[in-house]
């Protein structure tokens, strides 16, 4: 059985191989964009076609943030920074200067990671905050 993006690129390049190269081509993630154009190369080779265009290739993230207007999401450090950040002064304004000082960093990156990996689950399925709170 062929794989799913083998087919679509075998499709394309039987159907639309004049115009691959005005085509891009947006895959949920990067291991999807090698796989097919692993696929649309061999294909390309094992064939007789006269040399063809590659398409452009994305992921939806990608996709998307090119609409952003030069937005960017933070990467995962400085999230994490920031997130150190804010902890420290809310813990200085509860507790006190001394507690704060006693935050070891690399205690809490660990915590710092499943916190944002938390909330990017629930931006990404559009979740009520407060309800999953409620749980």
């Amino acid at each position: 059985m062929k794989p799913f993006l083998y087919s679509v690129a075998e499709a394309y390049l039987k159907n639309e191989a004049n115009s691959l190269g005005d085509m891009c081509f947006v895959f949920p993630n990067k291991r999807s964009v090698t796989f097919f154009n692993h696929y649309l190369s061999a294909i390309i080779k094992n064939t007789s076609l006269e040399p063809v265009l590659h398409p452009q290739t994305t992921t939806i993230v990608e996709f998307t943030e090119s609409f952003s207007s030069g937005f960017a999401p933070a990467d995962r450090i400085e999230m994490i920074f920031i997130l150190y950040d804010v902890y420290r002064k809310i813990v200085r304004q509860l507790i006190g200067e001394a507690e704060s000082a006693k935050i070891d960093f690399n205690r809490f990156v660990y915590w710092a990671d499943l916190l944002i990996q938390d909330f990017d689950e629930v931006d990404s399925a559009v979740a009520d905050p407060c309800e999953i709170v409620r749980a």
